[in-house]
């Protein structure tokens, strides 16, 4: 469990700092900012019209990205345990249960994510794409 819980904060670290760490530039290493600065474009400069709603939609995406990688990791565990299981009756009872509680897991956080979309959508504008 010790193991899980590393590589679980590991992997949300890599996820919410991912963006800081980029050092390529593609838009002075292929002389986009020499073709979009006189289109009007500013090449340099972080999106300033981004806002709360549009944040909040990218924490939501990346949540829904991780549960179901969660969900295909869970799959497989359940899966693997059944094909180990050697004729043992309990062992396939128990991954059965396994992928069981995986699928309704994933049915649940997606009709939570409908639902916020659907309200948001109603109420604010297009919180959630």
């Amino acid at each position: 469990m010790k193991k899980f819980l590393a590589f679980f904060l590991v992997g949300l670290a890599m996820l919410t700092v991912g963006n800081s760490v980029l050092a390529y530039s593609f838009a002075e290493s292929t002389g986009l900012n020499k073709t979009a600065t006189p289109s009007g474009y500013d090449t340099t400069a972080a999106n300033p019209e981004e806002t709360l709603s549009q944040r909040v939609a990218q924490v939501i995406s990346i949540i829904i990205s991780f549960v179901g990688v969660l969900f295909l990791g869970l799959m497989i565990y359940g899966g693997y345990r059944w094909m180990m299981a050697n004729g043992n009756d309990s062992e396939v009872v128990l991954a059965k249960k396994i992928i069981t509680r995986a699928l309704v897991g994933l049915v649940v956080v997606l009709a939570a994510y409908s639902i916020t979309a659907f309200v948001a959508n109603n109420l604010k504008g297009n919180l959630v794409q």
